[in-house]
């Protein structure tokens, strides 16, 4: 597990990194990271808004997209936790969540 958030950490910056790029995702430590907590494919990938079938097609090699690889890089750094991402979710499928994506209207 250190080894994820160090390799993690030791990634450019976004800044730095090319706009088409999500090249830095070490596809093997998510893997072994995801069999290391025994969850599926359904139940790691949903966190971060991916489908079974998506993540395993990212998991296969596939580009991940800079907004995903951004959330995998906080969710192992620890900067965003389980419960962030399920809070995050709850608003977004809130019926609130026009008024909060709109306050003036």
């Amino acid at each position: 597990m250190e080894h994820l958030e160090q390799q993690w950490q030791s990634q450019p910056t976004i800044a730095t990194r090319p706009a088409e790029a999500s090249t830095g995702v070490d596809r093997a430590l998510i893997i072994a990271y995801r069999k290391k907590k025994k969850e599926s494919q359904r139940r790691f990938w949903a966190r971060f808004g991916v489908t079974q079938s998506r993540g395993s097609r990212f998991e296969s090699g596939a580009e991940i997209p800079a907004p995903v690889s951004i959330l995998l890089g906080l969710y192992f750094t620890k900067t965003v936790s389980d419960s962030d991402l399920h809070r995050a979710e709850r608003v977004l499928y809130s019926r609130d969540v026009v008024t909060l994506l709109n306050p003036g209207q």
